[in-house]
């Protein structure tokens, strides 16, 4: 039996991690062969390599082969993605394919093409929500394709409400499945890390994460960051921003705000880590500043090496474990909150420990075998 996994991406962010994750564990237990079909390229198509076999429709957004891609497109009004996709279609059909499993909404682009070649069951594997979904350009295939899907996954209740409330989707059709991680045991100490930042080992790291991107909020974490540190100048305080590609246009917006404030020594804007779990364990605590987030990677993470967490109340699907929230974008209460835990540090200690006891299901070993049933029961319906 064969799985066809689709990824909009090979980027080292969350829904192609909590993939990679997945197939590994399929790998030693289940019986299953995989193949992996990315729609763009990215850095981890290669750790995929090491458990299928793998395709990449398009390799990225840079580069000789997308530009040749748009002029034909454009110009010549020829689709050479389309015919690669029809193409490939045609040789996974040979290959023995028993289910399509789309492992984010965007994939849902590919669908059509794919059932009408392949004619087999469907999952999609929602990580998205409507903002995110519109911004891509995902919205319409979603729509479209509703009638080929036999099961949707949600990886938080605020993705199913979602599809429940602004796409009729059945509910019989929709499986909760949280999204998970695979626990790391962190390799260096939070005063190395703080060492290689250049801090002092008493430092307070506010920390944040995910891509530069107005969706993660990162504009007012850098505003956050300002109202702290001018409200707290005798503390020892730095703001650490984990993740986002470095060389992108905006930062220099970014850091020109950092530089205008005069905070640069106490901001620090990192980038992709490959050690992501050692920069984590060296936050003090963890701000999600994020305007929409179905089920973020990183707070699973945080909170499983006990970390305190502050969030807004709408819009993030972490908000299902995480007690420390303040209102939508409400800077004066978001300042607030991040004073408190860090005038307190008994508080960061209970918070995190709460924190960690309630995250202890979402882990690859208890949420896989969920995946897998879902799996199990299609391929032996069809």
């Amino acid at each position: 039996m064969k799985i066809l996994f689709i990824s909009h991406d090979g980027s080292r962010t969350g829904a192609p991690m909590v993939l990679l994750h997945l197939i590994s564990w399929l790998k030693n237990n289940s019986d299953y062969q995989f193949e992996v079909l990315f729609l763009r390229g990215g850095e981890m198509v290669d750790d995929f390599g090491k458990y299928a076999k793998t395709h990449v429709l398009t390799k990225g957004d840079q580069g000789l082969s997308y530009y040749i891609d748009k002029f034909y497109r454009k110009v010549l009004k020829i689709n050479r993605e389309k015919k690669r996709l029809e193409r490939l279609s045609n040789s996974l059909g040979k290959s023995g394919i028993n289910l399509i499993y789309g492992n984010t909404s965007n994939t849902t682009k590919v669908i059509s093409t794919l059932k009408k070649e392949l004619n087999v069951p469907v999952i999609i594997h929602s990580h998205e929500l409507e903002g995110s979904m519109t911004r891509s350009g995902t919205l319409s295939y979603f729509d479209k394709t509703k009638p080929f899907i036999s099961k949707y996954i949600a990886c938080s209740q605020l993705v199913k409400e979602n599809m429940l409330d602004k796409h009729s989707i059945d509910e019989s059709k929709i499986e909760l499945i949280h999204a998970f991680v695979k626990p790391q045991t962190p390799k260096l100490t939070s005063e190395e890390i703080k060492n290689s930042l250049g801090l002092e080992k008493d430092a307070i790291i506010i920390g944040g994460a995910g891509t530069l991107h107005w969706r993660k909020g990162i504009d007012f974490y850098l505003q956050l960051a300002y109202q702290v540190i001018k409200s707290q100048p005798d503390k020892d305080i730095c703001f650490v921003w984990l993740g986002g590609d470095l060389c992108k246009k905006e930062v220099y917006l970014y850091n020109f705000d950092i530089e205008m404030w005069g905070i640069q020594d106490k901001v620090k804007l990192i980038g992709n880590k490959t050690n992501p779990w050692d920069y984590l364990n060296a936050f003090d605590m963890l701000v999600m500043t994020s305007r929409e987030d179905p089920f973020p990677l990183v707070c699973i993470e945080a909170a499983t090496l006990s970390k305190p967490i502050v969030c807004f109340n709408r819009g993030v699907g972490s908000a299902e474990f995480i007690d420390n929230q303040v209102s939508y974008l409400d800077l004066f209460e978001m300042t607030e909150a991040v004073n408190e835990l860090i005038n307190s540090p008994e508080k960061r200690n209970i918070q995190g420990q709460a924190l960690k006891e309630r995250v202890s299901t979402f882990t690859l070993e208890n949420m896989a075998p969920k995946v897998l049933s879902v799996i199990d029961t299609l391929i032996k319906q069809a």
